[in-house]
Formats: C-alpha cells, sequence, structure tokens
C-alpha cells in the first residue's frame, strides 16, 4: 500500500502524530470491550462514511464537516497512479528513499532507521541488520522533518486538489506490507491519498478519551471498538479527517 498524507499542523508536538504520508501504496494500551460486529460483516458494511466527488467538493464544504469523508476522482491524472502502482514499481524508482520503520504492536513505538528497499524485504534480515525486534505488522514513513527535499521530488508525481491545498504544514509518505498497519492517534485536519492498494479505517470521534494501542488489523478478526466507525479505502480515493478524529488503519490484500 502507498499513500500520502497531509495535515494543517502548528510546529508542535501532537500526540501520537504519526500522519500518513500524501501517497499511499498498498503507497498503544487500554483494554475496551470488542464490539459484535466481526469480520465477515466488516468485510460487507464497506463504509460508514459519505463517499463524495471530489471535484465538486471544496474547502468551505470540508471545514464545516464534522464527519470524515471519503473523496473520490481527485488522483485520477495523478502520474503517481501508473508510475506507483505497486511495490515493486515504486521501489524501482525509490529504492534508496530513506525513512524509518514504526512498529506499533509493541508496548511503546518502535522506530528503525530503514530504506524502501530493506522495507520491502524481509522483517527477519532487518531485525539482524539492526538488532531489533520489529514484528510484521510495522510500516515505512518518511515525514517534511526528516526529508523535505524528497517529498518535493515526489510531488512531481502528484498535485494536491484544490479543495485540500490549505492543508499541507506537515507532508507524509507511507508505505506499507499488507496487514501492516497504524494504532489509533489523532492530530488537526488532514487528509491521506491512496495511490496503490486497499485499506482499512477505524475513527473514533474527538469526544473518546481512551482507545486501544494494539495492532489494528486485529479489529479486522476480532471486531473494532466500541463506538468505532468503519470504511475500506480504495485505490485512488482520498480520506478526509477533520481535526481531533481518532483513527488507525490496515493495509489488506488488493
Amino acid at each position: 500500500e502507498i499513500s500520502a498524507w497531509s495535515a494543517s499542523f502548528p510546529k508542535r508536538v501532537i500526540t501520537m502524530a504519526c500522519l500518513p504520508w500524501r501517497v499511499l501504496l498498498s503507497f498503544c494500551a487500554y483494554l475496551l470491550c470488542i464490539d459484535v460486529r466481526r469480520a465477515d460483516a466488516l468485510n460487507h458494511a464497506e463504509c460508514d462514511f459519505q463517499r463524495l466527488d471530489g471535484r465538486r467538493v471544496d474547502s468551505m464544504l470540508l471545514d464545516r464537516s464534522d464527519k470524515p469523508l471519503v473523496l473520490t476522482g481527485l488522483t485520477d491524472d495523478w502520474h503517481a497512479r501508473n508510475r506507483w502502482s505497486t511495490a515493486n514499481a515504486f521501489e524501482e524508482l525509490h529504492g534508496s528513499i530513506a525513512g524509518y520503520m514504526r512498529d506499533h504492536n509493541q508496548l511503546e513505538l518502535r522506530d528503525v532507521d530503514t530504506t524502501v528497499a530493506d522495507y520491502l524485504g524481509e522483517v527477519d534480515k532487518i531485525n539482524t541488520k539492526r538488532s531489533v525486534n520489529l514484528s510484521s505488522s510495522a510500516a515505512f514513513f518518511v515525514n517534511d522533518y526528516e526529508d523535505a527535499g524528497l517529498l518535493n521530488r515526489l510531488r512531481e508525481d502528484y498535485t494536491p486538489p484544490r479543495a485540500l491545498e490549505h492543508i499541507e504544514a506537515l507532508r507524509v509518505f507511507s508505505l506499507e506490507r499488507v496487514h501492516a498497519g497504524v494504532t489509533f492517534h489523532r492530530h488537526e485536519a488532514a487528509w491521506q491519498a491512496l495511490v496503490s492498494g486497499k485499506k482499512a479505517w477505524f475513527l473514533l470521534p474527538p469526544t473518546v478519551e481512551s482507545v486501544p494501542q494494539h495492532d489494528p488489523c486485529s479489529f479486522m478478526r476480532d471486531g473494532p471498538p466500541p463506538m468505532a466507525e468503519y470504511c475500506i479505502l480504495h485505490e485512488g480515493e482520498i480520506m478526509y479527517v477533520p481535526s481531533n478524529w481518532w483513527h488507525a488503519t490496515c493495509s489488506l490484500p488488493s
């Protein structure tokens, strides 16, 4: 899965602020009761949020929205849709890109420096090479703080939609294997475009105070947390997340 994130973050630290990258290629620990919905029900639910034609959406509509929205039709002319169509295609172009693997399936966040090529290899080799113990759910990230020049180069393959141009204080690129995920976190308004792959989203409203912090892909098997809303994002779609909405994701087989 390959995705790209952009967020309207001020220059301050935000809790669990691991933003999705603007081009997604597919591109934590409270115990809560489990919702009665199971994996088979989730797979058929598809999405609890509105899907809108993004070409008919403006920034005012987004600013007024108090719930996440799925926007379609905004990435059809992106060069990235062809050039980044698979993980292997992206690796051929940018295999040497340096970033970090973030493993959320731990008692505490664990980050390890790596490259796109190494990330797409075997996790066991990375663990041996770096003397660490990462799970297969770790995702690859790089953001503006680490390499703004790289993100400027990636920008050549996509154009931020006009309705979302004002949300670009921090850009994040993410690459994820199948069943890699990002645990619940929140921040100011953000959007993520899924360039390739399929991703499950679990979202909780800002009023929720305690959220589970384990592997979000387990929700596909055991059911989502209470009050969580669910959506499957498909290739080419954009998820708009209003400020302070909790969200967790799991990359799925295409």
